[in-house]
């Protein structure tokens, strides 16, 4: 009984632990995708004299 409770706690920690993982790496391409976004307003937005430059 007290083994099955041990392993019932570790798979809750790993189902937790994945879940958290899954989380940031959506955060993460969340964050390229937005990098990416900028980079193509910002293409859109400088004058032609000087393309791909931010301030």
């Amino acid at each position: 009984r007290y083994r099955s409770q041990i392993a019932r706690t570790e798979k809750q920690f790993l189902c937790k632990a994945h879940n958290h993982t899954a989380q940031i790496q959506r955060n993460f391409k969340k964050f390229n995708d937005d990098k990416d976004m900028h980079s193509i307003i910002s293409r859109f937005l400088t004058p032609k004299s000087r393309p791909y430059k931010l301030d």
